[in-house]
């Protein structure tokens, strides 16, 4: 029995009877009605036949063995692809656990670095000043440990992410302002590369189960890294300026050319725009991180 590209039998093929096809080997996968689109993506990847082919995302599978596409026979490839049901079902656990703490921890440490600034107005000690960044440590160490069980792929992320944390607790306690911008900096530029290897480990496990929102995982650590390297130039420390000095900034403003006040206008709006894109760019983190949990849990244990 000869066997086409696509696994199925050249004989009993209707395209072989009704144009008088000599066969896939033959023909070299050019049938006399036209080019066949299996045929060709096999000799692409110099296959003998499609089941061979490792991709998930193919238009053609489950083809491979000639049988009708469907998730039923795509999900034994998918968890195979992952190292089986369990590990799959381990990492939807792993990236939901993560989720809550990464999400929980940034509400925390937002509401106390708040709860800390109003009450060091009222004069209270400067101590309060090192609770939020003891706090983002404490939820770096959680999120690292859990990282950590995921597997090899997740462990390049903890160092980096411990690293931040920990910058972030000594910038507490530090009140020189050229020291504190000099951290500001360092405590950026880890924050940059811990999220995006984290998103691009999630994009690679999600392509090698063939799932298309790898391609989203890919931009948001692209727009992530471009997005955040902004806001942390605008976030390093400045000396303070009193109202005097800002009325006579203002005045001195609105004596510049209208080009010159034209282009600071124009750049003070990109800045804004960075920032609206930094907040969507973290609501999409979120939805993303989520739907990437459930699409592994859902994995490991359906049947």
């Amino acid at each position: 029995m000869e066997l086409g590209f696509c696994g199925r039998d050249c004989a009993a093929c209707d395209v072989r009877e009704a144009y008088g096809c000599s066969g896939c080997r033959e023909s070299g996968g050019v049938p006399p009605h036209g080019p066949c689109p299996v045929a060709a993506c096999c000799r692409e990847r110099d296959l003998e036949k499609c089941r061979d082919c490792q991709a998930l995302d193919c238009a053609f599978l489950p083809e491979r063995e000639g049988g009708p596409r469907s998730a039923s026979r795509l999900a034994p490839l998918r968890r195979e692809a992952l190292g089986g049901a369990d590990r799959a079902a381990e990492l939807g656990a792993g990236l939901r656990r993560l989720f809550w703490i990464w999400l929980g921890g940034d509400a925390a440490v937002y509401l106390a670095a708040g709860i800390a600034s109003v009450l060091l107005a009222h004069g209270c000690t400067w101590v309060l000043r090192l609770i939020p960044g003891a706090l983002e440590l404490a939820v770096c160490l959680a999120m690292g440990r859990t990282l950590s069980r995921l597997g090899e792929a997740y462990r390049t992320v903890p160092p980096f992410l411990t690293a931040y944390g920990a910058v972030r607790a000594v910038s507490g306690a530090v009140s020189s302002l050229p020291v504190l911008a000099a951290l500001t900096l360092l405590q950026g530029g880890l924050e940059l590369v811990w999220i995006f290897r984290l998103y691009r480990v999630n994009g690679a496990l999600l392509e090698r189960i063939g799932d298309r929102r790898a391609v989203l995982w890919r931009c948001l650590a692209r727009w992530a890294v471009a997005v955040g390297a902004v806001i942390c130039l605008m976030s390093v420390p400045v000396p303070s300026v009193d109202v005097w000095q800002t009325l006579q900034l203002w005045s001195w403003v609105d004596s510049l050319p209208t080009a010159v006040f034209v282009l600071a206008y124009a750049l003070a709006m990109v800045l804004l725009a960075v920032k609206l894109c930094a907040a969507v760019l973290w609501v999409v983190r979120w939805v993303q991180l989520w739907r990437t949990a459930e699409t592994f849990r859902r994995l490991g244990t359906e049947p």
